[in-house]
């Protein structure tokens, strides 16, 4: 597009279904994802048939075209009281680089906050360092980060793939026969059950049909690995990072500590991975290789009905709720 003049101001208006098209050929140029045949049918995926609902998305349009969408994903959570927590996760945003640098991204964000008000309890994401300060003018704040702890296997090769590791990671998941599909494990009813056990004074409000959408988009690779007793169990997919192969562990579930670490260890037996990554507060280990500590994504949050901030630790936040998919 030729870049137009300064004064050329988009129209902004709520997403509807047939604008679909266009804003996939938008995100598919700003992310990079052109030669990428699932992006569609991700798309879809993601935002689409969210069984908590469709994505509240934004556009801005000029002569009737495209230039820039904003897209939150629905989130639901559930309290230790049973009250359900409605929520969003700020998400997917792209702008045509001829209306870059014109407060687009901001103006869009703006617009549906305020759309959002009345019916979304909170806002949360885990923006880069780049981004954060945006939306910390923009009424967010920093509660804090999730630690992200790495299990990494004790054999010389892997340590070495570790060492070449890079900062990205492929998007689609490696094809693995290690565990089993989600729907196997909910129709097994002590693994239903451990998959929609309460954990916390706050959690993701994991319902069978929450789970299937979660972890059922094959492209993504979502495994299910149980303990040998069955008092554990991981949710799990292989990716590469560089010349590392990664196992993502995106929940852990378990009557108790053993069982959990039982599950873990079943990951690292059953996987080619170098290593494990998750995300938690607790002490469970995988009892070989090597196991470290960091800081891990940091969460930001928007309040709007709801606006007294939870904290990190309660919050049982783990890498299925916060990751980049």
């Amino acid at each position: 597009m030729t870049r137009p003049p300064r004064d050329a101001l988009p129209v902004q208006r709520a997403a509807v279904p047939a604008d679909w098209p266009a804003i996939e050929a938008l995100l598919r140029v700003s992310l990079g994802k052109q030669a990428e045949t699932e992006y569609a049918e991700f798309l879809r995926w993601k935002h689409r048939q969210n069984p908590f609902g469709d994505s509240p998305t934004w556009v801005a349009t000029h002569r009737d075209q495209i230039v820039a969408v904003r897209a939150f994903l629905r989130w639901d959570f559930r309290r230790t009281s049973g009250e359900i927590v409605h929520a969003v996760r700020a998400v997917d945003t792209a702008t045509d680089p001829a209306f870059r640098g014109r407060g687009i991204f901001n103006s869009l964000t703006t617009h549906a906050i305020a759309a959002l008000q009345t019916e979304i309890d909170f806002v949360f994401n885990t923006p880069n360092d780049k981004s954060g300060p945006g939306y910390l003018k923009m009424g967010w704040r920093v509660l804090g980060a999730v630690p992200s702890v790495l299990h990494i296997s004790p054999k010389p090769a892997a340590l070495l793939r570790l060492a070449r590791r890079t900062s990205s990671t492929d998007f689609w998941g490696l094809p693995t026969q290690a565990g089993m599909p989600i729907d196997e494990a909910l129709a097994d009813a002590g693994l239903r059950a451990l998959l929609e056990r309460p954990r916390g004074e706050l959690e993701t409000n994991r319902t069978s049909d929450f789970l299937r959408w979660r972890y059922g988009f094959a492209p993504l690779g979502y495994r299910v690995m149980a303990s040998d007793s069955g008092r554990g169990l991981a949710v799990f997919r292989l990716r590469r990072r560089g010349k590392a192969v990664e196992a993502a562990v995106q929940e852990v579930h378990a009557v108790d500590d053993r069982g959990a670490k039982d599950a873990l260890q079943a990951v690292t037996r059953a996987t080619a991975a170098d290593y494990l990554l998750r995300l938690g507060c607790d002490g469970w280990n995988t009892r070989t290789g090597v196991t470290t500590t960091r800081q891990g994504p940091v969460v930001y949050w928007r309040p709007m009905c709801w606006t007294q901030p939870p904290t990190i630790g309660p919050w049982q936040l783990q890498l299925g709720d916060v990751e980049l998919f």
